[in-house]
């Protein structure tokens, strides 16, 4: 979710080794892009929750991709290209 704000990998500048991982596992999230809706920023951080049992259920997350495909009239043609691609 963090890459679709950002329009880059999360922690794209530092070795996916063991040691960000750890990191990961310890609780370390990228920063949250500025601008980030905040009804998806709650859900970002819903997903990334360490408690697994907090975060959304992929039904969950179904519903709340078709309500905003409804509430903000988004189609796949008004995609922005990834940098890069």
């Amino acid at each position: 979710m963090w890459e679709m704000t950002s329009g880059v990998p999360a922690f794209n500048k530092r070795s996916h080794d063991f040691n960000l991982a750890l990191e990961v596992c310890q609780g370390l999230r990228p920063d949250i892009v500025e601008e980030t809706m905040p009804e998806y920023v709650e859900l970002m951080k819903r997903c990334c929750d360490f408690d697994p049992n907090k975060r959304p259920t992929a039904e969950e997350l179904a519903k709340y991709f078709r309500e905003w495909q409804v509430k903000y009239e988004y189609s796949y043609s008004d995609r922005v290209p990834v940098p890069g691609k």
